[in-house]
């Protein structure tokens, strides 16, 4: 079942800008006969897609956020009016967040137009963005999205995941034979438990690493946080440090922490 999300979800971000004149905020299309300038619509053009994968579910909403402005001054305050509007709202969703719900600006330019179906022949502009709300969760609801993920080592907090490459336990064990000389068991010798992790790629962060790796000290608190687990934390050492640079991708580090406990 896709999640559905409402326009006045997105109405309660934007109407608590500050703004060169009152407007009203709907989290619906308003009626033409029925507009009273000036205002902003909220209207999900798009409600509830999915696309389903066997192991992701990627749900969306598209929608339009619409200013109409009635002219009232020079031409020239006007357009520096609606250009601040523009640019509060657009400041608004690129920092809000809807819960665990991604909002993704399809195009981060407004389009400005004549007011369309405007049978009052109203004087002014509209300008609208186009907005997608994204949601990925495994499709099974039992797993988590490795994108979703951070890790806090020495000072670097909360550091978002690019990618978890492995997390690899490994036990080394010492053959049993019985006395025809066929294997019977395993006697456990050791054991090793390696984290391995890419995140983007920063000079405090890699400074950072590379100095825990070099001290050889052993790092307690390390925290690995996902959403809809408990934390873990545990203690260990840095092993590598790689800091990879491929020419159609961002710069990336790769680590790999022993864990000790």
């Amino acid at each position: 079942m896709s999640a559905v999300f409402r326009s006045d979800e997105i109405v309660s971000i934007i109407n608590g800008g500050t703004y060169p004149y009152p407007l009203q905020f709907y989290p619906h299309e308003v009626l033409p006969n029925k507009r009273i300038f000036n205002y902003v619509e909220v209207v999900n053009v798009q409600p509830d897609g999915t696309v389903e994968g066997p192991q992701i579910t990627t749900e969306t909403n598209v929608f339009e956020v619409r200013i109409f402005v009635k002219y009232n001054q020079y031409l020239d305050l006007e357009t520096e009016d609606l250009a601040t509007v523009e640019n509060v709202i657009l400041g608004l969703l690129e920092a809000g967040s809807l819960a665990d719900k991604q909002i993704i600006l399809e195009s981060k330019q407004w389009v400005r137009t004549e007011i369309r179906n405007n049978p009052n022949n109203v004087h002014g502009r509209q300008s609208t963005l186009t907005v997608r709300i994204e949601e990925v969760k495994s499709t099974s609801g039992l797993g988590n999205i490795g994108g979703e993920s951070t890790i806090t080592i020495g000072s670097l907090t909360d550091i978002p995941f690019l990618d978890k490459p492995a997390e690899r336990e490994t036990e080394i064990n010492e053959n049993v034979y019985n006395t025809a000389r066929n294997r019977v068991a395993l006697s456990p010798v050791t054991y090793t438990h390696s984290f391995l992790g890419e995140i983007e790629y920063t000079k405090a962060r890699i400074d950072e690493l590379r100095t825990l790796k070099r001290n050889r000290a052993v790092i307690t608190g390390i925290t690995y946080k996902r959403p809809g687990v408990a934390d873990e934390v545990f203690a260990g050492k840095i092993a590598d440090v790689s800091n990879g640079a491929p020419f159609n991708n961002i710069e990336t580090i790769v680590f790999q922490i022993e864990r000790l406990t």
